[in-house]
């Protein structure tokens, strides 16, 4: 960058008070995202000159078809979410945000994700999986610049049923209790064997174990309770319904019968 040009994008920014979403589109505009020279870093480091980007959020679920297709259906009610966040801003802040825009807990299962446009995925096209924002680094690498434009689009998944199908299909590890069901390339023998326990082995035993390790006993008390309560309803209406055809059978004689 000449020096000129360097004094007059510095120069805006120390005479006005432009905002840094202007900054940010003379930025983009001219390319300088990881091409900055170390002279003009240094300077924008010396500055505290922070830079910004426009992220655009969407509410719904990723679906995979039958041929490996995803595709992220919109919720119908979602209007999409704009906000300028800083390009350090870390995962935890972010994650923060989109509880309190959506009205969730700290506890409500959440999965934020982004998809190259379709142009740039390559042969694979829509078989080419979301990528999955968990941690700082993933989140820094598309507000630096990962991805073209301006503004980053982030699609959210949450609740407990659309994270659970979002995992299952992308293959993600998880654990109930001390045992991990591996799915990447760390899977092991040991893995492979506590996997096929849990889906090919006997489904009470299991079932009563996977519901030991995530409730509390009073929890599990309620559960059996209202298991009870269902069976017992299931009963009645099985003696109602054998009553029923009790009577059909019964036969009525006419008067002239004998």
């Amino acid at each position: 960058m000449s020096g000129k040009m360097k004094r007059k994008v510095i120069g805006l920014h120390a005479k006005s008070k432009i905002s840094e979403g202007c900054f940010e589109k003379m930025y983009s505009r001219f390319g300088y995202k990881r091409k900055l020279n170390d002279e003009f870093s240094l300077t924008l480091q010396q500055r505290n000159i922070k830079m910004v980007r426009c992220v655009r959020f969407w509410r719904g679920q990723w679906k995979k078809s039958s041929e490996e297709e995803w595709e992220f259906i919109r919720h119908p009610e979602e209007i999409a979410y704009r906000v300028v966040v800083y390009e350090t801003v870390s995962y935890n802040d972010l994650d923060h945000l989109v509880r309190q825009r959506y009205g969730l807990s700290p506890y409500t299962p959440l999965v934020i994700t982004h998809r190259l446009p379709i142009v740039l995925l390559g042969p694979s096209g829509n078989r080419t999986p979301p990528t999955t924002i968990s941690c700082t680094a993933v989140l820094s690498w598309f507000l630096h610049g990962g991805i073209c434009g301006i503004e980053l689009p982030l699609m959210i998944t949450m609740g407990p049923i659309d994270v659970a199908e979002y995992e299952f299909n992308t293959r993600t590890n998880f654990a109930i209790g001390n045992i991990m069901y591996v799915f990447d390339h760390t899977a092991n023998d040991s893995s492979r064997a506590a996997y096929e326990n849990l889906v090919f082995g006997n489904r009470h035993a299991q079932t009563q174990r996977v519901m030991h390790a995530l409730f509390p006993e009073d929890s599990l008390r309620l559960f059996h309770r209202v298991s009870s309560e269902m069976a017992f309803a299931d009963n009645y209406m099985a003696n109602q319904h054998r009553e029923m055809e009790r009577l059909r059978e019964i036969i009525e004689l006419d008067d002239d019968d004998t």
